[in-house]
């Protein structure tokens, strides 16, 4: 499926009407995926509490875990970078693995 739909609008990139609550949203895939499916992309690294929104964690971690606002920064940072590190990393696996499976091709 494109994602995209005559009556609801444009699931993977932009604005709509929910097919679940009917409410138009500007970033209807977001709205889906946290209201309705319930996906949490935000995970604590101290304690595993899942989040579906980052303010939630920023929340979690000043309340729960006693962070300052500056610790908090500190801490969403060095979470962003080991995640695009992953991601690199990923990313150099998936590329190595297409040139083995097509370099015997040629």
């Amino acid at each position: 499926s494109s994602g995209i739909n005559a009556e609801y609008g444009d699931f993977t990139s932009g604005s709509g009407i929910c097919p679940y609550c009917k409410k138009h949203k500007k970033r209807l895939k977001s709205h889906i995926q946290i209201v309705h499916q319930k996906i949490s992309r935000y995970t604590c690294s101290l304690c595993s509490k899942k989040f579906s929104v980052m303010t939630n964690l920023k929340s979690h971690l000043f309340h729960t875990h006693h962070m300052t606002a500056e610790q908090i920064d500190l801490f969403i940072a060095e979470r962003k970078k080991a995640d695009e590190e992953n991601r690199r990393r990923n990313m150099d696996d998936l590329l190595m693995q297409r040139w083995y499976k097509y370099k015997d091709v040629s």
